[in-house]
């Protein structure tokens, strides 16, 4: 029965008892009645304070049978109400939390029972400042360990007419997955770590979420700007602009694109990245399930330099494989090529193409007069000499053999072939080299044939460079330290 129920009757009853008295006359009627009036109120009041406990008590069974823990405080910090689990929890009887007890002495019960190991061998002081810390405060949410090992989530709340309610949650399972994720994630970042390679992992918005410390260490520059949520983009602007990539000093912008480009395409195809002091890494990156992209750096320094230096060593070869090792000028070999190319050239376009043939005068005598040592410091001193007369983008000075020299000049008609070859001739005579057994001059003479490439006949290299020859050859048979150009070409 509830209280409205109560009150119903016991308004009945009282409208029945002043029936009575109304109808009275005399006073013993009067007397009874009002004893009955007396009875009937008592009867009404007993109910209403049966149901009332009644009620009490079927909170109290609804609150004790919940799991949470559960406590109320007055404005005083006197408890009014605490459910079994509270008590439970705390190792507090049914005495020790009985209702007006203070909110100090349930901290002795607790401290006396062995419950707060942080509190041995200093209980007062931890007690008093317990104490301070609660009426310093007004709401509070705190997560502990209790004496059995299991964890709960305790919180706090100030009501407006000054009482406090608390209720506590187990939150054990909550507490040893966030431990067991902890753990895996330091699991996680410990493996990462170990790698030689550097990784990091950005999300379906390109955004960053994690790297490992050899990815730091690799792009040092722009470390400071790898937080969580900045963008790939906004990372490697920050590198450009502390100059972590020399790839991107001609055209930062231009660069930026295509590494975007590359970077959120993820093709598959590895990109070869450049960082200063020539240091390099490869860069793999692919698309995860969750559209995000995980990227992995590795440092191929070593094999670029590697790579680098038999790139260097093998041009170095072929330039010694084309390349006079006396004179420094390109050998026959190169001249061969070449030739061939220029006349495929000349035939396709229809261009000039014009070749001086050049012979060392008396060579020979040269040789046996002051020796072979000085024979071919002379042999230097002449390509010396021409190289300073061949001077136009594209012409090649080849040694063509023994004291033999060529001349090869793309572009080049006739009659200025004629004049270069001149000029050289000239110049070699003004060297004044001595020749102490030359019949044609006290110094180092050269003569040159001349010939121009006859395109339109379809001329093979072969054909060219005879009639090239040939001048020479009279040239020689003429007296020597001149030219002479081929007669198809007059």
């Amino acid at each position: 029965m509830n209280r409205r129920a109560g009150l119903l009757r016991f308004a009945g009853a009282a409208w029945l008892v002043f029936s009575v008295i109304a109808l009275a006359s005399d006073s013993s009627v009067l007397e009874v009645c009002a004893l009955l009036a007396g009875m009937a109120m008592m009867v009404v009041m007993w109910q209403l304070l049966r149901t009332a406990e009644r009620e009490r008590r079927q909170w109290r069974d609804i609150l004790d049978a919940m799991q949470a823990g559960i406590v109320v405080y007055d404005s005083d910090d006197r408890l009014l109400l605490a459910n079994a689990q509270f008590r439970k929890l705390f190792g507090l009887s049914e005495l020790d939390a009985a209702e007006g007890t203070p909110y100090e002495q349930l901290l002795r019960v607790r401290v006396r029972s062995g419950l707060v190991p942080e509190a041995a061998g200093r209980e007062e002081a931890w007690i008093a400042n317990r104490v301070a810390q609660r009426r310093e405060r007004t709401d509070n949410t705190v997560q502990r360990q209790m004496g059995n090992g299991r964890w709960r989530r305790i919180i706090e709340q100030r009501l407006p007419d000054g009482a406090k309610h608390s209720f506590s949650i187990d939150v054990t399972e909550l507490v040893e997955k966030e431990q067991a994720l902890a753990s895996a994630q330091k699991l996680m970042n410990d493996a990462l770590d170990a790698l030689p390679e550097g990784f990091a992992l950005f999300d379906a918005d390109d955004r960053f979420l994690l790297c490992n410390q050899r990815y730091r260490d690799m792009y040092a520059d722009s470390a400071a700007a790898m937080v969580p949520g900045a963008t790939f983009e906004s990372i490697v602007r920050y590198g450009l602009e502390h100059g972590q990539y020399p790839q991107a000093t001609a055209d930062p912008e231009a660069w930026l694109a295509e590494r975007l480009r590359r970077h959120r395409e993820t093709s598959g195809e590895p990109i070869l990245q450049e960082l200063p002091g020539n240091r390099w890494l490869r860069i793999d990156e692919r698309r995860t399930a969750s559209g995000g992209i995980a990227g992995v750096r590795a440092d191929v320094t070593q094999m670029v330099l590697q790579r680098q230096e038999l790139e260097a060593m093998r041009a170095q070869l072929e330039k010694l494989s084309l390349t006079d090792a006396l004179t420094g000028l390109a050998n026959r070999r190169c001249f061969d090529a070449r030739l061939a190319e220029e006349t495929q050239r000349a035939l396709r376009h229809t261009t000039p193409l014009s070749l001086l043939m050049i012979d060392v005068d008396h060579f020979k005598r040269y040789n046996d007069h002051h020796g072979h040592v000085q024979g071919d410091a002379a042999l230097r001193a002449v390509a010396k000499v021409l190289r300073e007369q061949v001077r136009r983008p594209g012409e090649l000075l080849a040694r063509y053999g023994g004291e033999e020299f060529a001349v090869l000049m793309p572009q080049v008609a006739s009659a200025q072939a004629q004049r270069v070859a001149e000029r050289c001739v000239a110049a070699m005579t003004a060297a004044a080299l001595p020749h102490g057994d030359s019949p044609t001059a006290e110094q180092v003479t050269i003569s040159i044939g001349c010939a121009s490439y006859q395109a339109t006949a379809g001329e093979d290299a072969a054909a060219f460079v005879k009639r090239a020859d040939a001048a020479l050859y009279h040239a020689k048979s003429q007296g020597r330290a001149r030219t002479v150009s081929s007669t198809a070409d007059v």
